[in-house]
């Protein structure tokens, strides 16, 4: 999905046809967070509920990546938009799409992700790609699967890594531009998955916000979860929520 013209501005034309639902022009729901949490209920076996604190920016179909220049390849289409509180030092973006791509692992997108932080990677086929430079994958990301996955978010396997951004986050949208004007030069990642379905879920902070990361990744761990399997855990977990994630 990664081309060396404009990416971005047709990020959002080529994710219309990625899947028969959106094909069809019938978005599997409607752009408001109570239809996101439906969705994801009926969809997606997820439950959510938003934090108390956290502010709902009212949108969606947010389209970002690692920088502004367009060769870039890596770039997240997000559904619903928080604000930490009212200084938004800290952005939560959740996938707009969590079953939209059919895939084993978000391994590949992870790793496109840190290379093009690390300008190493300019989309696909580019002159520019440093594809004889490694990447250590377990140098950057955190991998937690068994039963401390199942405690934590109820999941298969849980994927956590910071970004080494060299730029300020950058939204191809300009509304959230207007109403968030700060710049995002600090990233944590999670990807929570089971079966099919590969949620991804940034975090994006300021330089201030960056010192309540602890915080924030704790209220993630309580805002999101999926259901509850036939085989429940003979034990409930007596560690302090966030624990893991922020160790």
């Amino acid at each position: 999905m990664n081309h060396n013209f404009s990416f971005l501005p047709l990020l959002a034309s080529l994710l219309l046809t990625a899947s028969p639902i959106l094909a069809q022009n019938d978005f599997p729901y409607e752009k408001n967070t109570a239809s996101y949490i439906e969705y994801l209920d009926k969809e997606c076996d997820l439950l959510f509920q938003p934090a108390l604190n956290w502010i709902d920016l009212d949108l969606f179909n947010v389209i970002g990546s690692m920088t502004k220049e367009p060769e870039y390849g890596a770039a997240n289409f997000s559904g619903p938009v928080f604000k930490s509180d009212q200084d938004a030092n800290c952005l939560i973006l959740f996938s707009a799409l969590p079953t939209l791509m059919h895939k084993h692992s978000p391994r590949g997108q992870i790793l496109m992700e840190l290379r093009t932080s690390k300008r190493l990677y300019f989309g696909a086929f580019n002159s520019k790609n440093q594809d004889d430079v490694p990447l250590d994958f377990h140098e950057y990301v955190t991998v937690i699967a068994g039963r401390t996955a199942r405690e934590m978010f109820n999941a298969d396997t849980l994927f956590i890594y910071d970004l080494p951004n060299s730029q300020p986050y950058y939204f191809v949208n300009k509304q959230i531009n207007e109403i968030v004007p700060h710049e995002y030069t600090y990233s944590t990642t999670l990807w929570i998955t089971q079966n099919d379905v590969f949620m991804e879920i940034k975090l994006l902070f300021t330089e201030f916000g960056w010192q309540e990361r602890e915080r924030r990744l704790r209220e993630v761990e309580t805002a999101i979860r999926f259901k509850n399997r036939p085989v429940k855990l003979e034990t409930v977990p007596k560690r302090s929520p966030g624990i893991i994630l922020t160790k």
